[in-house]
């Protein structure tokens, strides 16, 4: 079976390995925005984006073999999930009703089950914590313009609104990187030099 979430989005080369080979591997991060609009981002220890699939959606629904063919071919190093909850219900009629509070429950709980399929080590951070550390605010189109800044030659990634999920999908990535000092010279907000362009590859058939 082939499958690309996006046509247009192919997956990344990856020059990560499974622990069985024994052979040295390229750090890397998978990070999630779990939503229905949501997207999985890789990102290497240098900050540098490989990789970006919108969450696989069929009939409404996340399609978890796609997920799990997405998260596995990934190969990361680690995996951060956004943390979900369900809204107060002073607030749910207005955000959320309980079809869709659910639905969020079970998303996010087969997420946190498939990354601990993946066997590295996951963890999970609160939206407010990570945007806090990287200079955001809960305006999604913040995140979109700061992708953009931070990631000139993938500029196609983010260019348009509904791409936001991606946009939050990678920079939850690179928040990690500043959280464990991996990246110490970066200086959020600021525009890095173009990067060459890795050689894009598509999911295997």
């Amino acid at each position: 079976m082939s499958f690309l979430a996006c046509s247009h989005i192919p997956l990344a080369s990856i020059t990560t390995s499974t622990p069985r080979t024994g052979q040295m591997t390229t750090p890397t991060i998978l990070s999630i925005d779990p939503g229905m609009q949501g997207a999985l981002a890789l990102v290497d220890h240098n900050g540098e984006l490989l990789g970006v699939e919108d969450m696989p959606i069929v009939k409404k629904e996340v399609d978890q073999v796609l997920l799990w063919n997405i998260m596995k071919t990934m190969r990361p190093s680690a995996v951060v999930i956004e943390y979900q909850q369900a809204m107060p219900p002073q607030m749910r009629e207005r955000t959320q009703g309980n079809a869709s509070t659910f639905k969020t429950g079970k998303n996010y709980g087969m997420l946190l089950g498939l990354a601990a399929a993946l066997e590295v080590p996951f963890t999970t951070r609160r939206p407010s914590d990570w945007k806090k550390r990287m200079g955001l605010s809960k305006d999604k189109e913040e995140s979109r313009a700061l992708a953009l800044r931070t990631w000139p030659g993938h500029h196609e990634l983010f260019k348009f609104k509904k791409y936001e999920g991606r946009a939050e999908a990678a920079l939850l990535g690179l928040s990690m990187l500043v959280e464990q000092g991996r990246n110490k010279d970066m200086q959020i907000n600021r525009v890095p030099a173009p990067q060459p362009r890795r050689k894009l590859i598509r999911l295997p058939g």
